[in-house]
């Protein structure tokens, strides 16, 4: 009995050679040895892994081994409880997936509206471009003369041969010097542009003083230019700037030579030299030279020398007929007015057919204009 005692293994003593390898390799520790017969001990063995994300086991009394996942650890151990993670999501929380999926759409949506600003950006540079070089024009002249027919093609030139120019020429109608602004259209194909162009109004016409040579005038008349003489302009109005270098002195007869002169806004000035005779007729030569006078304001044009008669149908009324030209009568008051009357007239004919008359001559100094 004591020799079978002696046979059999004895178990291992609790103080054996335990084996520990460093945490952080993750080497197993075992707090005890397995039986020589290789069951499990009934205190049950606890197995420890040590190191980053170590699990814990720890074997239940029955001999079960019952699982123990922790939270992640502060070294960034994972935790395996799935139901915190569910929890997240049902949380509302986007994972990472859907935030780039989110990122990539926003970055898509801008892309897009990059290259639509782009592309008008673009559109207008082109058409910019193509309206700079195809509708440019360069100038000819700017200086406009009064009064002269306006054509905006004297003033400006397409570069191309392909495009025109328009203007409307009522939107350019200057009374005086000075600058204006005239808009015009540069057309070629489908494309336009409304420009505007600079142009200086000058005036390079000179007055024209209008009115006869030789004035013949009676002693003590007064004399009125503007019943005589006029002027032609492109300025309105200009008679009433026209001067004379001397008074007319009409106290005594005689020849008065005499400068007229004109000066317009351009400071074109003309000048005209005159001769006015004062006559000292009386009766006949009266009658005639008032009726001449008439008749040339009446006309607008004068009379030759000859050709004009005096008749008098009643000596004791002082009212003379003069006919002049042998065709048209004229009626002599004795406050020297003078009118033209009817040639239908019974008593003009009569007049013109049955009366004595007296040729008067060399008249021509009273054939002036109004």
């Amino acid at each position: 009995m004591g020799e079978e005692n002696k046979n059999v293994k004895k178990p291992a003593v609790s103080n054996a050679v335990v084996k520990k390898k460093t945490a952080g390799t993750g080497t197993k520790s075992t707090g005890s040895t397995r039986p020589g017969n290789g069951t499990k001990s009934a205190g049950g063995t606890h197995t420890n892994k040590t190191g980053s994300g170590a699990k814990n086991s720890a074997a239940g009394s029955n001999g079960g081994s019952a699982r123990n996942t922790s939270a992640h650890s502060g070294n960034g151990t994972k935790s395996a409880n799935t139901g915190s993670v569910r929890s997240n999501n049902a949380s509302g929380r986007k994972t990472q997936p859907q935030k780039r999926r989110r990122r990539r759409i926003t970055a898509n949506q801008f892309t897009l509206l990059l290259a639509v600003v782009v592309g008008i950006i673009l559109l207008f540079m082109v058409n910019g471009i193509m309206r700079g070089r195809y509708l440019k024009v360069k100038q000819i002249s700017s200086e406009y003369v009064l009064g002269s027919k306006f054509d905006i093609t004297a003033y400006v030139e397409p570069v191309n041969s392909k495009a025109v120019v328009t203007c409307d020429t009522a939107d350019f109608a200057p009374e005086k010097i000075g600058s204006y602004k005239v808009s015009y259209i540069v057309k070629c194909g489908k494309l336009k542009k409304k420009k505007k162009l600079t142009l200086e109004v000058v005036d390079r016409d000179f007055p024209e003083i209008i009115g006869p040579d030789n004035l013949g005038v009676f002693v003590n008349e007064q004399v009125d230019l503007l019943d005589y003489y006029s002027v032609e302009d492109s300025q309105p109005d200009l008679t009433n700037e026209l001067t004379i270098n001397r008074q007319i002195d009409t106290t005594k007869t005689g020849d008065l030579d005499c400068t007229l002169r004109v000066t317009d806004w351009s400071n074109n000035s003309s000048s005209k030299d005159i001769t006015v005779t004062v006559y000292g007729f009386e009766g006949d030569m009266k009658n005639a030279a008032l009726a001449i006078r008439a008749y040339n304001r009446d006309k607008g044009y004068a009379v030759s020398d000859n050709g004009v008669y005096v008749y008098y149908p009643d000596k004791d009324k002082k009212t003379a007929n003069v006919l002049i030209n042998n065709s048209i009568l004229y009626e002599v008051s004795d406050d020297c007015s003078s009118k033209e009357m009817d040639e239908n007239d019974e008593l003009v004919q009569t007049i013109i057919n049955e009366g004595t008359w007296i040729s008067i001559d060399n008249l021509g100094d009273f054939n002036y204009l109004k």
